[in-house]
């Protein structure tokens, strides 16, 4: 096996050890056992090691498990906070495209054109507008 992932491995091991177990289990279980009497603590020591191997197996599988679900987790939480930040961006500019859209029409007949202050008008308007909803979302503590 040139490459796997871990839980391919650990599902690969526990079932390679599982039917082993369960043979040396059955074996020495027979009462007209092919197992010599002094044979007989070694294989329940090595009952005893399948059985550790699998119940580590068992562990690590759930552990990578919940590594993983903590990994997606976090990496869930970084996405909702890049799209909060992309959300106020479009909800602070949003309004101001539409202010400059009105402001930018080529129509005479649109009130304050006129005046020689209207662009300055229209910037602070614009910045005012902005800052409003920045304090705004700062005091709601979503940003």
């Amino acid at each position: 096996m040139p490459f796997c992932s871990k839980n391919y491995c650990q599902i690969h091991l526990f079932n390679s050890i599982t039917p082993i177990k369960d043979s040396i289990a059955y074996i020495f279980m027979q009462k007209e056992s092919f197992v010599h009497e002094n044979m007989r603590p070694y294989y329940n020591d090595l009952n005893e090691h399948l059985c550790q191997i699998t119940d580590s197996l068992k562990a690590y599988k759930e552990m990578n498990n919940s590594l993983h679900e903590m990994h997606m987790s976090n990496v869930s939480n970084d996405m909702n906070k890049i799209m909060m930040t992309l959300t106020i961006f479009s909800a602070i500019f949003i309004p101001l495209s539409f202010l400059a859209g009105v402001f930018g029409m080529n129509f005479s007949y649109i009130p304050g054109l006129d005046i020689k202050s209207a662009f300055y008008v229209f910037i602070t308007v614009c910045a005012t507008t902005a800052g409003g909803m920045l304090l705004f979302f700062k005091l709601k503590k979503w940003y």
